[in-house]
């Protein structure tokens, strides 16, 4: 995934076009709520490469992941909690043969 890209809870909708107040996409609300929403990478497969994973993804769950056989089996630097108070980042995975950075 693409490293400070974070779902966010904003205003988008197709009423819009697709269009949003900019200042919805800033990760807290006014009075200092999270606006992260959480979403997850699904049965994903990674297999023999070099670089799998983030530098911070912010709400990103990656269920279902299989990492095989690559440098780094997941990787991220930097993280948050999730806004929801209750998701994990890392659900019913399987990582062999690698490096778990975390």
């Amino acid at each position: 995934t693409l490293g400070g890209s974070a779902p966010r809870d904003t205003d988008q909708s197709i009423e819009q076009d697709g269009s949003t107040n900019q200042g919805t996409c800033v990760p807290l609300t006014g009075d200092g709520l999270d606006r992260g929403k959480p979403v997850s990478l699904l049965n994903n497969v990674d297999y023999d490469t070099v670089f799998v994973g983030h530098y911070n993804a912010g709400d990103m769950q990656h269920r279902g992941h299989t990492s095989w056989n690559n440098n780094n089996l997941i990787y991220w630097k930097e993280t948050k909690n999730f806004a929801d108070g209750c998701a994990s980042h890392i659900s019913d995975g399987y990582y062999a043969h690698g490096n778990m950075a975390l």
